[in-house]
């Protein structure tokens, strides 16, 4: 903002560059509390979004890894050498590794 105010008071600034005006310049400020509010809630969403996922995926008791261990072990009591145990324990479960969640963007 001090660096608006500076340029607003010199005479000889002049572009033709329309972003760069001054007036444009004080527009884009002005804007930026409301983009800056609008990054921080997408933040937020995509970090509750996220604990849902990893919530479905990791849950000790009805997530789906815990689903898939139960799949695996039931093909496991069939035997090692059977087709049924060798075709499921082939399946590769995803290691979705719990990122940390993003923090908000206001350090002013």
């Amino acid at each position: 903002m001090a660096y608006l105010t500076y340029l607003s008071g010199q005479l000889n600034y002049d572009t033709n560059n329309e972003r760069l005006k001054i007036i444009t310049m004080k527009v884009y400020q002005e804007s930026l509390p409301l983009l800056n509010s609008t990054a921080e809630a997408a933040i937020y969403t995509s970090n509750k979004v996220s604990g849902i996922r990893n919530e479905t995926f990791f849950n000790n008791t009805n997530g789906a890894r815990f689903i898939y261990g139960q799949v695996k072990d039931y093909f496991a009591s069939f035997g090692s050498k059977s087709v049924e145990n060798k075709m499921v324990k082939s399946l590769p479960f995803p290691n979705l590794i719990k990122k940390a969640n993003r923090t908000t963007t206001t350090n002013y």
